[in-house]
């Protein structure tokens, strides 16, 4: 719910063209979607790569019961970005080659209080690289589905997305170049609860001819306080607006020329 306050006029006004970067920091929709694709292609990976682990262990896999050597808690710390609390636990087991190898892995609370120090654990390893080691029982393929599961579908929310907002980036540097000029009036200009790099943005309504005389609304991207100060209602300003479809704007601020 946006605020109406009309902040003070001021003498000097910009109209310096944006850059495509600045245009994009700007735009919630392909901010919003880049950050979902990027997650959901992360996610993707992660899940190919439990995928291929996985049949790593399913054609080269070993079991062994080995002796668990120590356990650990890492308990999740106050601001720390990971919030869940790792249940190590440490083991030695003997491999098909009769090597002793020493690993640890992370495991649910109940398994991790099902063992104890001197104790037997099922390890799986494998033949061809024991270093690579875990405790048995685990149902790694399941997991591996569900994060490529969740990737899809947040790449498939996040690409439309990311799209949208560039096709947005480039319509307004099309209109800024080429859009039919046209003098609007600000109507509104408004505080958002939008914020970058914690500055609360700012927008401007206004309203517009085009060359028919039909009148139609726009308003402006996000901006600063400094930059909204600079106009207040009923001021002229420059937009510019699709020849084909006249609805269509971008707010330029200061007269051209």
């Amino acid at each position: 719910m946006s605020q109406t306050n009309t902040p003070p006029p001021a003498a000097k006004r910009s109209a310096a063209t944006p850059s495509t970067f600045r245009l994009a920091r700007r735009n919630m929709l392909l901010l919003f979607g880049a950050i979902l694709l990027i997650a959901g292609l992360l996610m993707l990976v992660i899940g190919l790569g439990l995928v291929w682990s996985e049949g790593r262990f399913a054609s080269d896999g070993r079991t062994a019961t080995g002796l668990v050597i120590g356990k650990a808690i890492s308990r999740a710390t106050a601001g720390s970005s990971d919030s869940s609390t790792d249940y190590i636990v440490r083991y030695r087991f003997t491999d098909i080659a009769g090597r002793q190898v020493d690993g640890s892995d992370e495991i649910g609370f109940d398994a991790w209080e099902a063992l104890t120090e001197g104790g037997p654990v099922e390890v799986s390893y494998l033949a061809q690289d024991p270093g690579t080691n875990r405790v048995a029982g685990g149902d790694g393929l399941t997991a591996a589905v569900i994060v490529l599961v969740i990737g899809f579908v947040v790449t498939a929310v996040g690409a439309p997305l990311t799209i949208r907002g560039w096709r947005g980036v480039s319509r307004t540097r099309r209109l800024w170049r080429d859009g039919t000029p046209a003098t609007g009036t600000v109507t509104q200009i408004e505080q958002t609860n939008v914020q970058f790099n914690r500055e609360r943005q700012w927008r401007i309504r206004y309203r517009y001819a085009d060359e028919a005389g039909a009148t139609h609304d726009g308003e402006s991207g996000y901006m600063s306080y400094e930059e909204a100060s600079q106009w207040q209602a009923g001021s002229s300003a420059m937009v510019r607006y699709d020849p084909r479809k006249p609805g269509v704007s971008v707010w330029i601020g200061a007269q051209e020329g």
